[in-house]
């Protein structure tokens, strides 16, 4: 089992910053000395997005890749990849960065969301792990017929 962490853009935390300052910038202007108070919501402020930005991650475990995603977790038959394709779309998906790849099934693919299953047809599984190369090479030695267009 191994695991990849999602590559993370500056323009994610840039965008938790500002809101950050929009929110508590009345609390600098109007303080009356209760700065414990400021910090502090600070802190519990900065725990949801910094724990969904933590739960992005990539798992390849025996021939199923593991796809975690806040609180979904999703299950991918790696026999079923047809192509990766490196690209900078912003389709919608587990991806926190602008370098990212679209892994392509063949076919339709029963995908299980927890205990749910799904059936995937035709849309791309857009992912964004850290070190790519690592990721396409460990997911080519377990399906070697993996066509890669774009590295």
């Amino acid at each position: 089992m191994k695991t990849f962490r999602s590559k993370i853009d500056w323009w994610i935390w840039v965008g938790i910053l500002v809101i950050l300052a929009l929110i508590f910038t009345p609390m600098f202007v109007y303080d009356d000395g209760d700065w414990w108070i400021l910090l502090a919501c600070i802190v519990v402020c900065l725990i949801p997005p910094v724990w969904m930005i933590w739960r992005v991650k990539y798992v390849i475990s025996g021939d199923t890749l593991i796809v975690y995603n806040i609180n979904n977790k999703s299950r991918y038959p790696i026999s079923k990849i047809k192509t990766i394709i490196k690209s900078r779309n912003l389709l919608p998906g587990p991806a926190l960065s602008h370098d990212r790849i679209n892994i392509i099934f063949d076919g339709s693919v029963v995908v299980r969301y927890g205990t749910f299953r799904s059936k995937s047809i035709g849309v791309p599984l857009v992912v964004s792990p850290c070190h790519q190369s690592e990721f396409i090479k460990d997911l080519t030695s377990i399906n070697p017929s993996i066509q890669l267009k774009g590295f």
